[in-house]
């Protein structure tokens, strides 16, 4: 009989080691006299340059640096990540509310986990009903993006809840307001940023109560992303608007720091730079885990809750099936980034209406990273790659270093109203611009490999009604009455919230009033505050403008 005594493989001893020195001389003699750094050095657009191999002297102290029971990139997530998965909560955009619950129930029923809705223009009560109907809210998280309508949409989810009987301990998702967020992209907050900030910290001061499940308050990195910002600048302007927020609530309600970081969720924006965008996910988790600390937080709110959700502006409207790449590539940097949630484009969103089948190819997308990759069963993959290591630790530190300038300046809210920050990504939005016009960045399909019968083929018109915002809803008598119930209760402060000022929002919902309505009564005609706002950069736009066939190839 043989034996079956395994032999003993060690692979180090079969090969020579080596180190950056060594590899550098056999690569310039390669290179024949050409310059090292300007053949193989890469200069990103947040000043991280990149060299094309990395050794583990490029990340020092990464052997044996972290405790056993600490993961590699995670130091703002919870030690135990066996049943690491995420939610799949595709983003629901159809045009009315019964097409939006048709919309939503196929999603549930197809592989959808989560219910996610940007709510940016009017709704009611009977239109939340519509939405909403036949869905268990106990089964499925929701998250509502609120914009500046946190208050009463926030009464209207819970009117609906109370038809229900349904208590609203038992719902978990958000309601979730960003009024930095909606400055940074519409240019202006109605109600003015001071009773912006009295309402999140009402809302919640009311959530940590009545609804301990429910996230009040969005950090949205967006609107930054999309108007050409670098990882870097995304990753402090996250920072500086969290900050913010928790100095806000904090000085108005007096909540203590681990119970106010608990309502807050961010999202990210992910693009297409595959091992970059997973480093801006890791250094965001190690970024706010710091940040918190320095507010006295414990560790279990040094967790950061985020959604993702693939880029848009690096997708294109002719060759539009490269789209389903481009998407692909980036839900899979943000799984392995380590994303709460995550949101997959339709590859036709950016023409118009997406289709049924795309909506189901976006969502497929998710379904195979889990059930075929199997991503969910490794947590922070990337972890101890020297490459994504270092990448993750000079994002930190160039975020950091942003971060503390905002902070200088007074925080975001000045850096905003100065033009700070809009100069800032101004800049790197027209590097951008100029890499992609000399085809420095390609996009197959608009600056490189275009197809003139895709052109010929695709029509500039939107979805009817995609972009448009919802007359407000006439006014009955009865709605009148609820509406001057609000009118009478201004200003909004916290301690309103918690007694009656949800009460009598609730009554309007009944009453049939719409959230542009309620707005309209809780804030009169109050003292907005305004900023330039952010131009959002679709890279392709410069070539798909032009009418002439062909355009580059």
């Amino acid at each position: 009989m043989e034996d079956s005594t395994p032999i003993p493989l060690d692979l180090g001893k079969k090969f020579n080691t080596s180190d950056y020195h060594a590899w550098r001389q056999s690569a310039e003699r390669l290179l024949k006299g050409a310059s090292f750094e300007d053949v193989l050095l890469t200069e990103t657009y947040s000043g991280i340059v990149l060299n094309p191999i990395y050794f583990q002297s490029n990340t020092p102290g990464l052997s044996g640096s972290r405790p056993p029971h600490k993961i590699p990139g995670f130091d703002g997530s919870p030690d135990s990540h066996q049943d690491f998965t995420w939610l799949i909560a595709q983003k629901i955009d159809a045009t009315c509310p019964q097409a939006l619950n048709d919309q939503l129930r196929q999603g549930l029923a197809r592989g959808q986990n989560a219910i996610r809705v940007d709510l940016d223009t009017s709704v009611t009560l009977a239109d939340l009903r519509t939405v909403l109907q036949d869905v268990n809210l106990t089964e499925f998280p929701i998250f509502l993006l609120a914009g500046s309508s946190a208050p009463p949409l926030t009464a209207i989810l819970a009117e609906l809840c109370s038809e229900r009987e349904l208590d609203l301990v038992k719902l978990n998702g958000s309601v979730a307001g960003d009024p930095l967020g909606t400055l940074a992209k519409t240019g202006v907050v109605q109600q003015g940023l001071t009773v912006a900030f009295e309402e999140l910290s009402a809302l919640t001061k009311w959530a940590t109560t009545t609804a301990p499940n429910v996230r009040t308050v969005e950090i949205d990195t967006r609107p930054y992303h999309n108007a050409g910002a670098s990882e870097a600048q995304e990753l402090a302007l996250a920072l500086a608007t969290g900050v913010s927020y928790l100095r806000e609530i904090q000085t108005r309600s007096n909540i203590d720091i681990t119970t106010v970081a608990r309502h807050l969720q961010f999202s990210f924006a992910v693009g297409q730079n595959f091992f970059m965008e997973i480093a801006k996910l890791r250094a965001a988790r190690i970024l706010w885990a710091q940040v918190i600390a320095e507010f006295g937080g414990d560790a279990t709110a040094r967790t950061m809750t985020l959604h993702a959700e693939t880029s848009s502006r690096s997708n294109t409207r002719y060759d539009s099936h490269v789209n389903i790449l481009r998407n692909s590539m980036a839900a899979f940097a943000a799984v392995l980034g380590g994303c709460d949630s995550l949101s997959v484009e339709p590859f036709d969103a950016i023409i118009g209406a997406p289709s049924a089948s795309s909506h189901r190819l976006a969502r497929n997308t998710q379904l195979i990273l889990g059930a075929e990759v199997h991503a969910a069963r490794v947590s922070d993959t990337a972890a101890g790659s020297w490459y994504v290591e270092t990448i993750t630790a000079e994002l930190a530190e160039k975020a950091w270093s942003l971060f503390q300038e905002i902070e200088s300046q007074g925080g975001l809210p000045q850096a905003l109203l100065s033009g700070f920050v809009q100069a800032q990504i101004n800049r790197t939005a027209d590097r951008r611009r100029a890499r992609h016009a000399n085809r420095s960045d390609k996009l197959i399909g608009s600056n490189a490999y275009t197809n003139p019968l895709d052109r010929a083929a695709v029509t500039a018109t939107t979805a009817p009604g995609s972009t448009s915002e919802k007359p407000p809803s006439e006014e009955s008598p009865k709605t009148r009455a609820a509406l001057d119930a609000l009118r009478a209760i201004r200003p909004l402060n916290s301690d309103d919230i918690q007694d009656s000022t949800l009460q009598i929002l609730s009554g309007a919902a009944r009453a049939g009033a719409d959230t542009t309505q309620m707005l309209q009564a809780l804030h009169g005609t109050g003292e907005k505050t305004s900023v330039e706002k952010l131009q959002p950069l679709v890279f392709a736009q410069q070539f798909e403008a032009s009418t002439k066939p062909g355009g580059v190839s």
